[in-house]
């Protein structure tokens, strides 16, 4: 089975999401319902995927690790994403996916299945932790573009 096509929606994702997030005209940090603008989405998702690209390197490197989980609004609230610049988040995101691909690119099949368990006792697999990587910001996109 060949991963390729689930490694370039991996990185393809992170590329789709600084066009989302750089066209959209609701840059605000929050709505009036309370949701998360451009600007937050993209520190969160900058966030997220160092902890993925974490995760996913424990995996590769450990025995069943133990994968961390962090608290979205702790975080949003802790690291001031209401006040940072939207730029640094985007080449963030696109670094960490195109380097993280680039390892991705080079696994040997059998390495798609190691495993990690997350700290709420969840056991994925690196193929999970991958596409859920690449959903996770697919569902940011369609959130930016719904706020247009």
């Amino acid at each position: 089975m060949s991963f390729t096509s689930e490694i370039e929606r991996y990185r393809q994702a992170g590329l789709d999401l600084a066009v989302a997030a750089r066209g959209s005209s609701a840059r605000q940090t929050r709505g009036a319902d309370d949701s998360w603008g451009a600007t937050m989405i993209a520190h969160h998702m900058a966030d997220a995927d160092m902890h993925f690209a974490i995760r996913i390197r424990e995996v590769l490197v450990h025995e069943n690790p133990t994968l961390s989980v962090f608290d979205e609004e702790t975080y949003a609230e802790t690291l001031y994403y209401n006040e940072r610049p939207i730029e640094p988040a985007l080449l963030l995101i696109k670094s960490i996916r195109e380097e993280t691909a680039d390892l991705l690119l080079r696994l040997p099949e059998e390495a798609w299945s190691r495993i990690g368990t997350r700290t709420d006792g969840l056991t994925l697999t690196l193929s999970q932790l991958v596409t859920r990587a690449t959903n996770h910001a697919e569902d940011h996109i369609a959130q930016i573009k719904s706020a247009l």
